[in-house]
């Protein structure tokens, strides 16, 4: 029995073109605080781990009395950036952003220095708050001093003669956090996430899988990815046990492996790499106490939810598909075993999927899907170029939608969604979503660079990215040094694997850059045919 897809109407879409809607079953009250919720949640049995990482545990009450002692020199509304690791630290510092009513703006330590120091720039954050011995960026100056869960913190606070500090923009809904999302102007783009969307998201996973203080998460991802927000509440939320993979120097999956088993995690969610490496090392996870396993960030495919299916048996598995812009996911399909195809399946909580037909086959429909709903973030809080959020009525009233550049394929007799591609040039890779304009916006910036394109090669085994460049008249280019600057401006997951150096860049018939073209030479021993390029040169292949 596959599961329930919800049911398609035919609507007015935008521009009074035909379009089909799918909307949410489950349409529940939404919360408006996180931190109330939270802290109501705390003060039940104070007695209880709320939260622990490899060494160290803190009870629900330990966890309250050590969050209302946090104070920062913060409003209603600021923008408060955490230049910290992922730690017991790190969560008790967001409580307290929220506690007093400020946005949390995570700014990964795994960032290169330039990259965190324009985002800085870029949002004008009222505080930061840093490890002891961080350098404060430009405009900021020392406030204070902390401790927290024994680590100490620098609280730098915007200069008086600095520009002045921003904040959530009014008339939004009370802002919760910030998230950075690529642009396809090579600039990332600081998404703006409000307290009910983030409450509606998790609540909308809380009854899909029956969370309970019985449960416990598995915090590990990387604060630069946005799923880390729901890791770490969705536990403090439902009183679950939230254990922490402190963060190390890279990411350890056996470390991570040893924790999911020493701690009895029953919650876990994986991008499908991360997946299928764990399932190739059945050993680490032996004894594992697993029930519900989140696999997202990318398309994956049935027989990784088959082996998923045969060798965790009794752990439920969940597709989870939605991009930054609509708060860490908008549906969540339950992968039945002898599935032939993952699903998006239908979106949950107070939302829809809209669908704007490109063709029909049948009773099947191919289209551009857009996002509509309590979940879509309030805006970009600095827009460049033509947004793709808009409003349209639904039953007579104003919804906001997000167009996720995802195509989509549409059953309109049993409501299941499939992932069909993109519309424009971004990708993912390893779960993170990747706009290949501000790779190639990099490389733009290194010397005797005259025109390059990023192309994602999707080696069945390994796929990575590769960057093709052609040097400026009379260069030559030096392939270490970009490479360097890459490593200095982009962050790792968004660094080419390989460079490659082209007389000319392939074309189309109609002239535009032929991406397939260099993906393809890179899988077949990089050697193009053609009159726009002779044959590349390929330095630093992966193995």
């Amino acid at each position: 029995m596959r599961p329930d897809t919800g049911r398609v109407e035919v609507i007015e879409g935008p521009g009074g073109r035909a379009a089909f809607l799918l909307r949410a079953r489950d349409v529940p009250e939404a919360g408006e605080d996180v931190w109330r919720e939270i802290e109501a949640r705390l003060s039940t049995n104070a007695q209880a781990i709320a939260i622990e990482d490899a060494t160290a545990a803190l009870t629900r009450g330990e966890l309250l009395d050590a969050v209302r002692r946090i104070v920062l020199p913060i409003r209603a509304g600021d923008l408060v950036a955490l230049h910290v690791d992922r730690s017991l630290a790190m969560v008790l510092l967001t409580l307290a952003v929220w506690r007093q009513g400020g946005v949390y703006v995570p700014v990964s330590t795994e960032l290169p220095a330039a990259r965190s120091t324009a985002m800085l720039a870029r949002l004008r954050p009222a505080v930061a708050v840093v490890a002891d011995g961080g350098a404060a960026p430009d405009g900021y100056v020392e406030a204070g001093r902390i401790a927290v869960a024994r680590s100490g913190f620098t609280i730098l606070a915007r200069a008086a003669q600095a520009q002045p500090a921003a904040s959530a923009p009014p008339g939004a809904r009370r802002a919760c956090y910030v998230v950075h999302s690529s642009g396809t102007t090579g600039e990332p783009k600081p998404i703006l996430v409000s307290q009910q969307a983030l409450l509606g998201r998790l609540h909308a996973v809380e009854r899909l899988i029956e969370a309970t203080d019985r449960d416990a998460v598995l915090f590990k991802s990387a604060l630069s990815f946005d799923v880390h927000v729901w890791e770490f509440v969705l536990p403090l939320l439902v009183g679950a046990r939230l254990v922490v993979l402190a963060q190390q120097a890279r990411f350890d999956l056996r470390a991570a492996a040893r924790l999911l088993v020493a701690k009895e995690v029953t919650i876990l969610g994986l991008v499908p790499a991360l997946l299928e490496a764990l399932l190739d090392r059945p050993g680490w996870i032996a004894g594992h106490r697993l029930r519900a396993l989140f696999c997202g960030g990318e398309r994956w495919s049935p027989p990784l939810a088959a082996r998923v299916h045969a060798e965790l048996p009794g752990t439920l598995l969940y597709n989870s598909y939605g991009p930054a812009e609509a708060t860490l996911a908008i549906s969540n399909w339950p992968v039945p075993a002898g599935a032939t195809r993952i699903e998006l399946g239908a979106p949950l909580g107070r939302n829809m999927f809209l669908v704007e037909p490109q063709e029909q086959h049948g009773r099947c429909v191919v289209g551009g899907l857009a996002i509509g709903g309590e979940q879509v973030a309030e805006a970009y809080l600095r827009p460049v170029g033509e947004t793709p959020f808009f409003s349209h009525a639904i039953d007579g009233e104003a919804q906001r939608f997000y167009r996720t550049g995802d195509l989509v394929e549409l059953d309109l007799d049993t409501g299941s969604v499939v992932f069909r591609g993109r519309a424009d040039d971004q990708v993912k890779l390893n779960g993170v979503r990747i706009e290949l304009g501000e790779i190639e916006a990099a490389l733009r910036g290194a010397a005797g660079v005259a025109e390059c394109v990023a192309v994602l090669v999707p080696r069945p085994a390994a796929p990575f990215l590769l960057a093709a460049l052609r040097a400026t008249a009379g260069a030559t280019l030096d392939l270490a040094a970009i490479r360097r600057h890459c490593r200095d401006v982009l962050p790792p997951t968004h660094l080419p694997a390989s460079f490659v150096v082209v007389d000319a860049l392939p074309l189309t018939v109609n002239g535009k850059v032929d991406r397939a073209a260099l993906a393809g030479a890179a899988l077949a021993g990089a050697t193009l045919t053609g009159e726009a390029t002779r044959r590349l040169q390929v330095a630093d292949a992966p193995a």
